[in-house]
């Protein structure tokens, strides 16, 4: 019995194993036939974090579509925190940026208010709360005081401007120049000296694209574009798609009036808020922007029969007591700024150049040596003329631009600015209306501003920062004027979207001190009230202005010199 069924079990385990032979031969055999497994979509690399091979698939696809994978690949990577990663593939990327921007990275950043403003405020409580509390003008009867904004003035909660008042204190062969900038020095210390740094406002624009992504703001290099206090030079490089300024470079430190300078030279640096100000300008509008001080028609008509009044009485009195009742009757001027937003650092620089030089003209501010003020200037002649109204307003200077053959390499002037004047009419309402006056003094005095401002922005920084200004203006000029002649592939979108690329903004300023000059000399007594501005047209000033070609000519020879050197790597934004 026990052997019949030994033999029984023996039988159904070799009829078990063969059935299970059986199912595992049918099991194997689809899949003996079936070849190869399917190699993963490029879609499926991304889901399962396998951005090398991602990396090598694009390498293999069709050049025209390569851009689009990278973006897909840089969505990715940030989903995934891969930042430097991500950093290699935007250095990599060649096309323009997409309207919906970085997708749900991009939307979660944008939904904290923006990640390029940074947040001052709450560190400004903070201090204000620890260190000596009754000692700010906010929380005290002190007069300590702190803004974001580095600037020499200060803008109260009513808007009124004023300034801040610090304590006392050859043409290059254009064709190497450009393809020397390709060379890289090795140096990546953005705070050291350098004199002459490229910065790539290509390569800049999707860095700053990436940190925004990331919910991050742009780092100190960025905000002021990599230690540059001045631009000398503008290059395009239509072989890798690069537009590079370049100039002097240097680290930089907060000055005792809250500009950040070059801790060689005291010269402000670049902003980048300024460039992405005035490049939104140079796509919106054909007219440029400016800011202006305007007399107000009321004030001017009470003032003129206040002095009607005063002379018939024969009121006198003390000279210093006439002035401020003077100017107590002219009450205060009023801010006008078009086109760039009034809140921008932008606005403030110019406005405090503009009201800064006025002070400068009627004797409030120390001048230097070679720019009396126009009172001086009243004071050595023999004739005077009573009762004006003075206009000094600041312009692109007339000066040229040196351009290399092939029209991919330009010097700009070293300094863009000029001090234009006149002396309007007042109408029936009070209005100054231009007749293109101008009395000898107040051309004199614009002439000597204009040759000395040099001179005078070594003294007053602000005038450099003004400088800085201008040179933006030309560069976006010669830009819009490349890309539109589809010279370049590249237009700063991402710079142009004021949503996912806010600038920083403080107090709009509205309104100022009438600046008001009142002397009395052996010939007469003068009373002058000052307006203004500063107006910037850099598309108007190049329709005006022919280039002038490089003089030395030499830039076949010096552009075969630079290929053999040292290229720099695509992820790098600024370079020696």
């Amino acid at each position: 019995m026990m052997g019949e069924t030994r033999k029984t079990l023996g039988r159904n385990v070799v009829e078990i194993g063969c059935v299970l032979a059986v199912v595992l031969t049918f099991s194997i055999v689809p899949v003996l036939w079936a070849g190869d497994p399917p190699a993963p979509s490029f879609a499926e690399l991304l889901s399962h974090g396998e951005f090398s091979l991602a990396r090598q698939r694009i390498e293999q696809a069709p050049a025209d579509q390569r851009d689009a994978l990278r973006w897909q690949l840089l969505q990715a990577q940030l989903a995934g925190g891969a930042a430097s990663g991500a950093a290699r593939t935007l250095g990599e990327y060649g096309g323009r940026f997409p309207s919906a921007g970085f997708g749900p990275v991009g939307a979660a950043s944008a939904g904290r208010g923006g990640a390029v403003i940074a947040d001052f405020q709450t560190l400004m409580d903070l201090i204000r709360e620890v260190i000596d509390p009754d000692s700010w003008e906010e929380t005290g009867d002190g007069t300590g005081r702190m803004f974001p904004f580095p600037l020499g003035v200060h803008i109260n909660g009513k808007g009124k401007l004023r300034l801040r008042q610090p304590p006392p204190v050859s043409l290059e062969r254009l064709g190497e120049r450009r393809h020397s900038a390709l060379a890289d020095s090795g140096n990546r210390n953005v705070r050291r000296r350098s004199p002459f740094r490229k910065v790539s406002l290509t390569r800049l624009e999707r860095h700053l694209a990436l940190r925004v992504a990331q919910g991050l703001p742009p780092t100190p290099a960025m905000l002021h574009m990599a230690g540059l206090h001045r631009i000398t030079h503008l290059f395009f490089y239509p072989e890798t798609g690069d537009v590079v300024i370049a100039g002097p470079a240097d680290g930089w430190r907060l000055s005792e009036d809250g500009r950040h300078v070059s801790v060689t030279t005291g010269e402000p640096t670049l902003w980048l808020d300024d460039w992405i100000e005035v490049w939104r300008n140079a796509w919106a509008s054909s007219e440029g922007f400016y800011c202006s001080i305007e007399p107000r028609p009321a004030n001017l008509r009470r003032a003129a029969d206040w002095l009607k009044r005063a002379r018939k009485d024969g009121i006198d009195g003390d000279r210093r007591q006439w002035a401020e009742r003077l100017q107590q009757v002219l009450g205060e001027q009023d801010l006008v700024v078009q086109g760039i937003d009034a809140r921008s650092r932008l606005a403030s620089v110019i406005f405090e150049a503009d009201y800064h030089m006025k002070r400068i003209g009627v004797g409030l501010e120390e001048s230097v040596f070679g720019v009396p003020s126009y009172v001086e200037l009243l004071a050595s002649s023999k004739t005077t003329s009573a009762n004006q109204v003075l206009r000094w307003w600041f312009t692109l200077a007339d000066k040229p631009v040196h351009v290399s053959a092939d029209n991919l390499a330009f010097q700009l002037p070293d300094q863009p600015v000029q001090l234009q004047s006149e002396n309007p009419l007042i109408d029936a309402a009070g209005k100054p209306q231009s007749v293109g006056r101008r009395d000898p003094h107040n051309v004199q005095f614009a002439a000597n501003f204009t040759r000395y401002l040099d001179r005078l922005a070594k003294r007053y920084p602000v005038y450099a920062d003004l400088r800085n200004v201008m040179q933006w203006a030309l560069v976006a000029a010669i830009c819009h004027e490349e890309i539109m002649a589809e010279r370049i592939d590249w237009n700063g979108d991402f710079f142009l979207d004021a949503q996912r690329c806010p600038i920083r903004r403080g107090p709009e300023p509205k309104t100022v001190q009438t600046v008001v000059l009142h002397r009395r000399f052996p010939n007469g007594r003068i009373i002058t009230a000052v307006s203004g501005g500063v107006q910037v047209n850099g598309r108007q000033w190049r329709q005006a202005h022919d280039f002038r070609p490089d003089p030395y000519g030499e830039l076949a020879g010096r552009y075969r010199d630079a290929e053999r050197r040292e290229k720099v790597p695509p992820e790098q934004w600024w370079w020696d």
